[in-house]
Parts: C-alpha cells; sequence; structure tokens
C-alpha cells in the first residue's frame, strides 16, 4: 500500500503542483486548501506523512502542527513545516515538527517525505497508556473537532487552575469519563456522527452523574442548525463564532459555579 501523503497548503496552484508531482512517485495523496478543513481530513483519514504551509488564513502552520501532536492518533506523524521565506526557519525549533522545506524546492520536499517516513518506520512504539484517573474536583473535559477554538478554551480554563484534557474522539471522551470523573464536560455538538458524536458522551455524562454531579453543556459554531443540535436531546447549548465567544459563554454558564483549587 503506497504511503499516505496529507498536504494543506491556501495556495492552489502550489498544492496542485505538490500534489502532481507526489502522486507521480507513487504517494497516495489527500490535501486541502483551508487548515480547518485540513485538520478534520487529519484526524478522520491519518496519514502516514502531514506537509503544512506556514502562512495560512484563520491558523499558521506552526500553530497547526502544535494541534497534530496533541492528539494520540496524530502525534507520532512526521510534519513537515513549508515556507516560502526562509527566515521562518528561526521559529522551526519552537515547535514539534520534524522538518522545515523551502517552499517550491520539489526536490527537497520529496527528499524530507522520504526521510520522514523512514524515521517513522525506526520510531519505536510505546505502549499505550491507561487515562489517569487525576481530574479531581477540578477537572475538565473538552471535546470536539474545533481543536483551534478548544485549544484557546484550554489556555483560559488552566488560568482559572482547571485540569483541561482535551480530545477529538468521542469514545476516548467517554472512557475519561468514567475513568477520571472529571467535574465539567463541555462537548461539540458536530452534524455528522460517524465522525464525532456528542450524545454518545453526554449519555456518558448522564450515567456518571450517579456517582458524581458533573456540569455538562454543549457548543457548537454559528453555521450549525441549532434547532438540529436541540432536536437530539441536547440542553446548555452555547452558540459560537470564534474562541472569544465561546469563552465568554462558558465562562458566564458554567465558571462562576464551579469549584476551583
Amino acid at each position: 500500500m503506497a504511503p499516505k501523503v496529507l498536504i494543506i497548503d491556501d495556495d492552489p496552484i502550489c498544492l496542485k503542483v505538490m500534489v502532481a508531482g507526489l502522486k507521480k512517485h507513487g504517494y497516495d495523496v489527500m490535501s486541502s486548501d483551508h487548515p480547518a478543513n485540513g485538520f478534520k481530513l487529519a484526524v478522520k483519514n491519518p496519514p502516514n506523512v502531514i506537509i503544512v504551509d506556514v502562512l495560512m488564513p484563520v491558523i499558521t502552520g506552526y500553530e497547526l502542527a502544535k494541534l497534530f501532536k496533541k492528539l494520540k492518533e496524530l502525534r507520532d506523524v512526521p510534519v513537515i513545516i513549508m515556507s516560502a521565506k526562509d527566515a521562518m526557519k528561526e521559529y522551526f525549533d519552537s515547535i514539534h515538527a520534524e522538518y522545515f522545506v523551502q517552499k517550491g524546492d520539489f526536490a527537497d520536499l520529496l527528499e524530507k517525505v522520504g526521510l520522514a517516513l523512514a524515521s517513522a518506520k525506526r520510531r519505536p512504539v510505546e505502549p499505550e497508556q491507561p487515562i489517569a484517573s487525576t481530574a479531581g474536583v477540578n477537572g475538565v473535559l473538552l471535546a470536539g473537532m474545533d481543536m483551534y477554538a478548544m485549544g484557546k478554551v484550554k489556555e483560559f480554563l488552566e488560568t482559572k487552575h482547571y485540569s483541561v484534557h482535551v480530545t477529538s474522539q468521542d469514545k476516548e471522551a467517554v472512557d475519561y469519563i468514567f475513568q477520571s470523573r472529571p467535574v465539567c464536560v463541555l462537548v461539540q455538538y458536530w452534524e455528522n456522527k460517524e465522525v464525532f458524536d456528542a450524545t454518545k458522551i453526554l449519555s456518558a455524562v448522564s450515567e456518571a452523574q450517579t456517582v458524581q454531579e458533573i456540569y455538562s453543556t454543549v457548543f457548537c459554531t454559528k453555521g450549525v442548525s441549532i434547532d438540529a443540535a436541540q432536536a437530539t436531546g441536547l440542553k446548555n447549548i452555547i452558540s459560537y463564532e470564534d474562541s472569544k465567544e465561546l469563552i465568554r459563554g462558558i465562562n458566564l454558564q458554567f465558571l462562576v459555579s464551579l469549584p476551583t483549587d
């Protein structure tokens, strides 16, 4: 089976050239011209190598690479950062990407893809560790597909001394609820339940309530139908346009009544 490569670049011409070039060399190539869509594609169908442009709308390639490394299913996937500006390389050491290439140098890119695949094969497989039951009275679970917004919420909650666990996997979220007993569960409503099913998580919350009271709410982007979310029986829905609006909603709805250290 051909190695799978994901390319995320908002420049459609460069994207087309890279896709064609890598396919010519036998790679199975996925691509996206928007970082959010590229992130969803990576989560849904994890590749063997990820290539990310630095300068993109909404979120930079550096920030996107950091998000990839926070996810269990993507943290071991080699990331290649590319930029048309060689000066951007000075920021490379601040993230966990494996390689940096000059945009437009396809020969170097091809070499780095080969090196990334080879290094991934040599990397020892670490045994999966069970989720520690250490959430305690200040544990918060953030579950959903909008990793950028959840990353911002996590940063905010940590300033309030909460221990925050973030996941894009509904099964992992359910396991965390029963093993770690968080005090609060924040779940994103996602219309495609095959990708992410919020109802599974909230069912787990209801079951766990028999042991301990857990605050819970659902959040969704304003592009998602509130009626569709409510029709599933979900309550306490926060509709947001950006991460700041989401943080305001969470702050108003829950933090005033949640315990802290």
